[in-house]
């Protein structure tokens, strides 16, 4: 059994070109997997030898899937063009919530840059509004180094702590849900 996994290996490594990072990381846990269904193939209990080789079959098959996938490719930032489209989009948005849709679409298909983000802003009225915009695209900067300037256009002090606490993790999934 090892030999065949080592043969699968062997097969998809030299298949890919993919980070080798990820291949290492992919080859370490594929054998640790397979010394696992070995060991566990001394075993007197089958259930025990059926886990292992079935978690052996199934590293197989991830590792398998992710050799084949393509290239992680980063996402584009957004260019002027698609901007100006978006925020017109943004303005003739009836409510916060289609605003809110758009806002998470577009941080799903492109990293916004701050200045960007500053501008969203400006569409909204209440400090909720602004927190919860900024926090949706926090994880989609494209120079996260410069969201400091994004507390600026929140009027209190109370609104820009819990806009830190949030991007900082504490209460992000409270917001989004």
């Amino acid at each position: 059994m090892r030999q065949a996994l080592l043969a699968a290996l062997i097969l998809s490594g030299s298949a890919s070109a993919q980070n080798e990072e990820v291949s290492e990381a992919l080859q370490q846990a594929m054998v640790a997997s397979s010394d696992l269904a070995a060991v566990s193939s001394a075993s007197s209990d089958p259930v025990v030898l059926d886990a292992a080789l079935r978690a052996q079959q199934a590293l197989s098959a991830a590792a398998l899937a992710v050799r084949g996938a393509p290239p992680y490719r980063p996402l584009p930032i957004m260019d002027s063009v698609t901007y100006r489209a978006f925020i017109k989009d943004l303005q003739r948005s009836r409510t916060t919530a289609e605003r809110m849709v758009l806002i998470g679409r577009a941080a799903y298909q492109h990293l916004i840059l701050v200045d960007q983000l500053m501008e969203f802003l400006n569409l909204f009225s209440f400090s909720d509004e602004r927190i919860r915009v900024a926090t949706t695209v926090y994880y989609h900067l494209a120079d996260p180094e410069n969201f400091g300037r994004v507390y600026s256009a929140l009027n209190f002090e109370t609104d820009r702590r819990k806009l830190a606490l949030l991007v900082a993790g504490e209460g992000h999934f409270a917001l989004t849900q």
